[in-house]
């Protein structure tokens, strides 16, 4: 059977590095910059995601012993969904997100799916989810993205208290006209005439024009008080 390169792959964690003289092992680095050997097989059904870190995360955080760890590691049909261990706060997170941005019938999905935002292919695994985002930093915690016109992705999620979500949220996706053209949020028209967000919503809380706070050429009363030099 002709050897399937892995070089440059990424599995949770890990990026392979090469091939090992070792048969069927490849040298693989963690994000943490720990090396590991690998066997091919483990990489590919998702037994191994790291040098071994991630499990010692999870020991911290769930106070649990090495064996449950160790059990908990191994990919199942049912892992964290499973009635014996409990459905985590991050597979829930991770099942609502897709749920309202995948299934139409879901009372959530006109306002995720049906505006055209989508979770990137490498979440459809919970294991590479988890492995990204790591777990929630404590309770009242959720998932948000920080352009609130973009996708579920790696680059585009944290975990942040609803508190300030909701916050954030409140002023984000107000609509706004500029010059004659409607954004659906003060993002999307930051975005659009490349002007910070926050710069953005401070002039017009100081009073400017849709106009004056999207003035990448402009400063205004707010900019003058309160850039810095």
């Amino acid at each position: 059977m002709k050897l399937i390169d892995m070089t440059g792959r990424r599995f949770g964690r890990l990026v392979v590095v090469r091939k090992s003289p070792e048969p069927r092992k490849w040298l693989c680095k963690c994000d943490c910059g720990a090396e590991k050997l690998v066997a091919g097989s483990n990489l590919r059904n998702g037994s191994v995601r790291s040098c071994g870190c991630l499990a010692a995360e999870w020991s911290k955080s769930l106070g649990s012993n090495p064996e449950f760890i160790a059990m908990r590691s191994r990919p199942t049909k049912h892992g964290e969904a499973s009635r014996n261990i409990g459905r985590t706060p991050e597979y829930r997170t991770w099942r609502g997100m897709r749920e309202r941005c995948n299934r139409p019938s879901h009372k959530d999905y006109p306002n995720w799916g049906g505006r055209g935002i989508t979770v990137c292919q490498r979440w459809d695994s919970f294991d590479l989810f988890l492995a990204d985002m790591g777990r929630k930093p404590g309770p009242g915690f959720t998932i948000d993205r920080i352009d609130p016109d973009g996708n579920y992705c790696p680059e585009n999620c944290r975990w942040v208290e609803h508190e300030k979500q909701a916050a954030e949220h409140s002023r984000n996706l107000r609509q706004i006209t500029v010059h004659g053209t409607t954004f659906p949020s003060l993002a999307a028209a930051a975005r659009h005439f490349g002007v910070p967000l926050t710069r953005a919503h401070n002039r017009l809380k100081a009073g400017d024009t849709p106009e004056q706070a999207f003035n990448p050429a402009k400063r205004s009363r707010w900019d003058h008080n309160k850039d810095p030099p």
